[in-house]
């Protein structure tokens, strides 16, 4: 019983709506490493269009010079498609880099002023979902996770953000549908393998756990929370000392909550 409640405060940083006084999985927080955005051009257009001029060369009436007078095209609907689009592509450089210097509400309004030029950008919806889940508004950013899924369908860092809000609402089903949807689309994205597997353990399914931190820690051997939370599935699986390879190798790489598992449960293993 001391074991149970002792492990059971090691593991609180499971996701807060985990309310179990059996220890948890720990989940990854929506700050994790996703593909970048597509890098646009260095150089992005001046806001303004040029007007199209007409012939300027001069032309002549009998022995006498003239020269027209340029006169600009009325802007159509394509010029103004085009107009909007190079200030979507500014708006939305500003954005991110915004974003990288952790200047979120700069970058907030930036990704906004995006979607007023471009409705249906799906990576700027994407953007606004992480912004608004740090801020801690988390239906507003499931809501526009899901635009991005539905703007881009091959969204599957979008798929897995929105799992994981899904998941921290308690709605396992919703968020089971989209980690399998982000697996199908990227079969090769760690991150969908192990935030399923921190469900799965989650629901006392640790051969299901098991197998998805097997695929996350194949595909991403670097990352020390896999192993962390493959222990877990190993020691609920009664395989201590595999749990505790797990974890030494965890603590090895400076995890500090698999430091803390050794330390109480691997002596001598």
């Amino acid at each position: 019983m001391m074991k149970q409640t002792l492990i059971a405060i090691l593991f609180l940083t499971m996701v807060s709506a985990c309310s179990s006084g059996e220890p948890k999985m720990s989940s990854e927080s929506q700050t994790v490493k996703e593909k970048e955005p597509v890098q646009l051009k260095d150089t992005v257009e001046q806001e303004t269009a040029k007007p199209d001029m007409a012939d300027t060369q001069p032309q002549t009436s009998g022995n006498k010079l003239v020269r027209m007078q340029a006169q600009p095209k009325d802007k159509g609907p394509d010029d103004a498609q085009k107009l909007n689009k190079r200030r979507a592509q500014t708006a939305i450089r500003t954005g991110v880099q915004h974003y990288k210097n952790g200047e979120m509400e700069q970058a907030k309004d930036a990704f906004k002023r995006v979607l007023e030029y471009s409705p249906e950008d799906s990576k700027a919806s994407h953007y606004l979902g992480k912004i608004y889940y740090g801020f801690g508004e988390k239906d507003i950013a499931l809501a526009y996770y899901e635009d991005a899924v539905r703007f881009n369908p091959d969204d599957s860092a979008s798929m897995v953000g929105a799992g994981l809000i899904l998941f921290e609402k308690n709605d396992f089903n919703g968020a089971i549908e989209y980690y399998n949807k982000a697996i199908k689309t990227a079969p090769g994205y760690a991150l969908a393998y192990y935030d399923r597997g921190t469900l799965l353990g989650f629901q006392k399914n640790y051969g299901g756990a098991l197998v998805d931190m097997n695929r996350a820690i194949e595909l991403d051997p670097e990352n020390s929370k896999y192993y962390m939370n493959r222990g877990l599935a190993n020691y609920y699986l009664k395989r201590l000392e595999d749990a505790c390879k797990d974890w030494k190798k965890s603590a090895a790489m400076g995890n500090a909550e698999a430091k803390k598992a050794v330390r109480l449960y691997c002596q001598g293993k």
